[in-house]
């Protein structure tokens, strides 16, 4: 499977529809299949309100993995927080960055969310 973040944003984009129902249509470049008709799929990579539509379908199948996701796709090195048994505490400066992540960042934190089999 590719990473999201080796994915173009219209590679991302097709992907993301796929993984909520639509096919690839095979005939038409850049398209996805949704019932009958072939349309392109949603700009999730950079359209924000589209990102945040793809975010709660994400934190709707798994709320925490996709803020792990969303934390390792904004800061890959730094994991930005400190779990002691269950308990998960950010550091401030690093849930800043959550909450103004780019719509690249929520696309690419909600493919690994929703490529994941439960």
């Amino acid at each position: 499977m590719t990473k999201p973040q080796d994915m173009s944003n219209k590679q991302l984009n097709i992907s993301l529809e796929v993984l909520l129902g639509a096919i690839e249509d095979r005939y038409r470049e850049g398209q996805v299949l949704k019932g009958t008709y072939s349309v392109s799929p949603k700009n999730y990579a950079e359209n924000p309100a589209n990102s945040l539509m793809i975010q709660e379908r994400a934190i709707a199948k798994n709320g925490l993995e996709y803020l792990a996701h969303l934390s390792e796709v904004i800061e890959p090195d730094e994991p930005g927080y400190q779990q002691e048994g269950e308990l998960i505490a950010y550091t401030l400066e690093h849930t800043i960055n959550l909450l103004v992540a780019t719509p690249r960042q929520r696309a690419e934190a909600a493919y690994m969310t929703l490529s994941r089999e439960v």
